[in-house]
């Protein structure tokens, strides 16, 4: 992420910024939790995330009016983290909110593509971008390119919420987790009861992942970030 903010073309962007207030998201459901309370407004009780239920009850009467939202991620699962955000997403994009999506395309699951395109069929706001890497340089007569060129990754994971009303929406969190149930439970989730999620164990293996990452609170950061990301 680093070398993606530093190659702007105007010096002033690499800059350092100003910022509100910094929170480091040590725990795994501190990430989560810093995600849904920049959409929803409030924090979510740590028991929404331990009945692992992605249908559970939301709250949106103090959601904020965003201008615009970016997720960018390696993965997107369609599993409980990716579900519950899938979900908060669409109302902002249904309530005017601008939202982008970047993920990349070769991870995706079938279940994954069948919730992020079901979002943006609901709603003319909600932007896709499936990133696939394209060789212009005939890969076809270099096998180890052809590989190389299929299976290149977007490692860019930046969650950032843009508001004019409210100076303190401006959110960038940034860090190692994907948008992925490996980033947030420690033990295998069961979701036999939803066919619809990704079935871990099964249909994909389970490996808990222990990263980190941080909130930014800053108008001037969450613009630059946002104003890359769509460059980008």
């Amino acid at each position: 992420t680093s070398q993606f903010f530093f190659k702007a073309r105007e010096p002033q962007l690499a800059c350092a910024q100003e910022a509100r207030e910094i929170e480091t998201l040590e725990t795994p459901e501190s990430g989560f939790l810093a995600k849904t309370e920049a959409l929803l407004g409030y924090r979510l009780p740590d028991s929404f995330i331990t009945n692992q239920n992605p249908y559970a009850d939301l709250d949106f009467s103090h959601a904020p009016k965003l201008d615009s939202v970016f997720v960018s991620t390696l993965v997107y699962r369609s599993d409980f983290y990716g579900t519950v955000l899938g979900r908060i997403l669409k109302w902002h994009a249904e309530h005017g909110t601008l939202v982008h999506v970047i993920t990349t395309q070769y991870m995706m699951f079938e279940k994954d593509k069948a919730l992020l395109h079901g979002l943006e069929q609901a709603s003319g706001n909600f932007r896709l971008q499936e990133f696939r890497y394209l060789d212009v340089g005939n890969p076809l007569g270099k096998p180890f390119r052809l590989i190389d060129t299929k299976f290149r990754d977007m490692h860019i994971k930046l969650f950032v919420t843009l508001s004019r009303d409210d100076p303190s929406r401006n959110v960038v969190i940034f860090g190692g987790r994907n948008i992925h149930d490996g980033f947030l439970f420690r033990q295998r989730p069961d979701y036999s009861k939803y066919p619809q999620l990704i079935q871990y164990g099964t249909e994909d293996d389970f490996v808990h992942w222990n990263d980190f990452e941080m909130k930014v609170t800053s108008e001037s950061l969450a613009r630059t970030a946002h104003a890359h990301l769509m460059r980008f």
